[in-house]
């Protein structure tokens, strides 16, 4: 009979744990708004940003008027209309999102904090550019607004970098200096356990109750 109640046992887990959904959040923040400024020192498909206007060390100022949540435990939805300001500090390497989100209840502060250990660079030709997506060894950390975390039951979740996009067209200064966006986004995702790793735990747990079982049962 213990044998038996072992192996109920072992299915069972074995069912939940496969049935336990391994969804990420999704945080994306995007814009098609017009505007904003975007400065390279030379051409090519790794041009590293540099400061837009001297001595302000800003070489990225753009503006995102949505954001978009999905598979949070709390206030999905989309939330717009915005006006976030992203920009990218090119001497400390900090990408930062400020401004408020009426539809939270959340005040104008800084919304989100990226850490770069290396510049932000971006394909640049004389008729338009395109920032490049850092590498996820280039990130130092990502800081999401404990605020905004709260609100979307995210509190403690790890973040990843998903997307990092800006588009541009020439505007000014030899074709480096950009002017006119045409869509930006930016977009986190959550870390979540992998389907397997529930598999594993659960046949892991079951293998315990079982030797323990067949051990009381020889005793």
């Amino acid at each position: 009979m213990k044998l038996i109640a072992a192996s109920t046992l072992c299915a069972t887990l074995l069912f939940f744990g496969s049935a336990i959904p391994s969804r990420a959040a999704d945080i994306l923040f995007s814009s098609t708004t017009g505007g904003g400024d975007l400065n390279t020192a030379s051409l090519g498909p790794a041009a590293p940003l540099v400061p837009s206007f001297p001595p302000s060390p800003v070489g990225l100022s753009e503006t995102f008027d949505k954001l978009v949540v999905t598979g949070a435990p709390l206030n999905n939805g989309v939330y717009s209309p915005l006006f976030l300001t992203e920009t990218f500090n090119t001497t400390t390497d900090v990408l930062l999102v400020t401004g408020a989100i009426p539809g939270l209840g959340i005040l104008s502060q800084t919304l989100l904090t990226i850490q770069l250990n290396t510049d932000l660079t971006a394909n640049a030709t004389t008729t338009s550019v395109s920032l490049n997506k850092p590498s996820a060894l280039s990130i130092t950390s990502i800081t999401l607004s404990a605020t905004l975390l709260a609100d979307l039951g995210l509190s403690g979740a790890a973040l990843s970098l998903n997307g990092l996009a800006d588009l541009s067209a020439a505007c000014c200064v030899n074709g480096s200096n950009y002017q006119n966006q045409t869509g930006a986004l930016l977009d986190l995702v959550t870390a979540v356990p992998e389907p397997t790793s529930w598999l594993l735990a659960a046949i892991g747990f079951a293998s315990l109750v079982f030797v323990s079982l067949k051990k009381f049962s020889r005793a």
